[in-house]
């Protein structure tokens, strides 16, 4: 049975997953999100970013830096992923891996993060 998460939408997992490679701010996990293909694997809908991310640094899994403004656009406020998120991230990964589903999207989408677990912490 799967755990119940803080914050359980597809794209929470796919948006930690981008921002475990770098700070970033929304407009960039969008775009990370888009490049990797993840709309694929994880059932994004994509008029949520915005709340997923605030919830995510709600529950202490992104924090913000403060905003900064380059040139003459808007100031954007860039995340960075904690510890927290961190641990989140693997467990959740690891939980969705532990089991394969056939046609699971859960599976799936497991399989999509899959790189941010190191073989040690497997």
């Amino acid at each position: 049975m799967a755990k119940r998460r803080k914050v359980g939408n597809p794209m929470a997992l796919g948006v930690l997953s981008v921002v475990a490679f770098r700070p970033m701010h929304p407009y960039e996990m969008a775009a990370a999100l888009k490049g990797w293909g993840k709309e694929r694997d994880l059932q994004i809908k994509w008029g949520s970013l915005y709340t997923v991310v605030g919830n995510l640094a709600k529950h202490g899994f992104l924090a913000s830096s403060p905003s900064e403004r380059a040139g003459k656009r808007p100031e954007r406020t860039v995340y960075r992923i904690t510890d927290a998120g961190r641990a989140e991230l693997a467990d959740w990964t690891r939980e969705l891996l532990s089991t394969a589903e056939p046609e699971s999207p859960r599976f799936r989408g497991g399989l999509s993060v899959m790189s941010v677990l190191s073989p040690t912490r497997w």
